[in-house]
């Protein structure tokens, strides 16, 4: 993750590495692993690993997702039932019901820029994934080859697939 360390609280709904750098700076998270270099077009960059940072952090925000969820237990596991039947269509209807139930105009950002939803949907789907962590390696945005994706599921049993996600966000599937 590349964070700005100029933590400005006006920017926190529109600029995704000032909410990184505020979740760091609050105690939130810590630095795992860190590199400074000058990319490809001349930048100077800083890029970071970054961690919960102890047992009561990580159970508040497990709490957190929980309860995110819980209006919609009983339909929990539809998303990753389609995922695993290669069914994109049944993925976003899903998707678009949990968001509708679930999530506060707060939750997703105050911009009116729809970029904000889909960074969202960024941490939003590795966490529905987790129940998948018995049988799949779970990584999300990483640079793979000349790109990046998303969310990868890699297989720790070659009788399952690999998958590999590319989120976005679009305005005209199905809301069921």
């Amino acid at each position: 993750m590349e964070i700005d360390e100029q933590i400005i609280y006006d920017l926190s709904g529109s600029d995704d590495q000032a909410v990184w750098g505020l979740l760091l700076a609050s105690g939130y998270l810590k630095v795992r692993n860190y590199e400074a270099y000058v990319s490809e077009f001349g930048e100077w960059k800083q890029d970071y690993e970054l961690q919960l940072t102890n047992f009561e952090v990580r159970s508040m925000f497990r709490n957190m997702i929980r309860r995110w969820f819980a209006t919609v237990r009983s339909d929990h596991n539809g998303f990753i039932q389609a995922l695993l039947l290669d069914n994109v269509e049944e993925m976003n209807i899903y998707m678009n019901r949990i968001a509708l139930q679930t999530f506060s105009y707060f939750d997703t950002g105050c911009s009116p820029s729809w970029e904000l939803p889909e960074r969202f949907n960024h941490g939003f789907v590795p966490g529905m994934m987790v129940e998948l962590s018995d049988r799949y390696i779970l990584t999300s945005n990483r640079e793979s080859g000349l790109g990046g994706y998303d969310v990868m599921l890699e297989p720790k049993n070659r009788s399952d697939n690999a998958i590999i996600l590319e989120l976005k966000i679009r305005f005209n599937e199905k809301i069921v």
